[in-house]
């Protein structure tokens, strides 16, 4: 059973940039029992806030239908492009952008009044390990020390559906042969590790970028593992944990993977952050109690 919350989009307002985007929006249900029903206000909320939070940083504006999907079977939550968009040929074959980023890029709903963008939750981890902002778009509240901050799984999976995802495998990276996603075409397999090589990830990394071992469309691996990017625990996209208690917020690095993967952006990527990157990203190293990977 879908069940629509909004008979129409609901206009975001975003930040003042150097040129003016918009991203409209409408939220539909999939939850036959009713499982979330008492948290729908604050899901909304929170799913409209991530979406300005991405639209801030865009040029281009959309319309975007969100399907949410509510699924015990899930551990935590997930996030995706229903469908994709072709966007021309490279070495492997035919290239395709993530169906909102295609939208966000041409005017052209590559589905229709279908939805966009899906996210899927599980009722228990909604109910009993997410913290709901009471102003998500403010962000200033402290978030509770046992939960993990709802606004940015939501930012995180919106994320998804823009820029990092694709069909390459978790071992080396390699998306089935003849064809491949705007992220794919830019991993590479270092005979053990895997690396996005996007020119502007790469010019504000300063490197190409860590993926997480056995977790691709993420950056960094934990520092146990032995593996690069550990340095990347602080970042909205890193693959092996969210700390209770923190918020993660959309970085210079996240930006720079839409702007590889063809998302036009509002403003340039900043110059790479140096040492000050750094040292940010290691804080995460030390802040409250590690937990589980909660965001697919």
């Amino acid at each position: 059973m879908k069940i629509h919350l909004h008979a129409g989009a609901a206009l975001l307002a975003l930040l003042p940039l150097a040129a003016q985007a918009s991203l409209s929006y409408t939220i539909s249900y999939v939850d036959p029992f009713n499982l979330v029903s008492a948290y729908r206000p604050q899901i909304d909320s929170h799913i409209g806030a991530a979406m300005g939070a991405w639209g801030s940083r865009l040029k281009n504006s959309a319309s975007i239908e969100i399907e949410v999907r509510i699924a015990s079977t899930l551990a935590y939550a997930s996030g995706f492009s229903a469908t994709s968009g072709y966007v021309g040929e490279y070495a492997n074959g035919s290239l395709w952008q993530q169906g909102m980023a295609y939208e966000i890029a041409t005017g052209v709903d590559p589905n229709g009044d279908d939805a966009d963008v899906v996210i899927m939750l599980n009722p228990g981890y909604v109910a009993h390990q997410l913290w709901f902002d009471l102003d998500p778009v403010a962000r200033t509240a402290p978030v509770g020390a046992d939960r993990t901050d709802a606004m940015s799984v939501f930012i995180h999976e919106i994320g998804h559906a823009l820029a990092f995802n694709g069909w390459g495998n978790g071992i080396n990276g390699a998306p089935p042969a003849g064809y491949g996603s705007t992220w794919d075409q830019f991993v590479s397999y270092e005979g053990s590790n895997m690396y996005f090589n996007g020119p502007q990830a790469m010019s504000v990394y300063g490197a190409p970028v860590p993926i997480t071992q056995g977790n691709n469309f993420h950056f960094g691996n934990s520092p146990a593992s032995g593996r690069p990017g550990s340095d990347l625990a602080n970042d909205l996209f890193n693959g092996w944990m969210f700390y209770n208690g923190q918020r993660y917020g959309i970085s210079a690095l996240d930006e720079a993977v839409l702007a590889d993967t063809g998302t036009e952006l509002a403003k340039q990527v900043p110059e790479p952050a140096g040492a000050a990157l750094f040292m940010a990203a290691l804080a995460g190293l030390f802040c409250a109690r590690r937990r589980r990977r909660t965001a697919a």
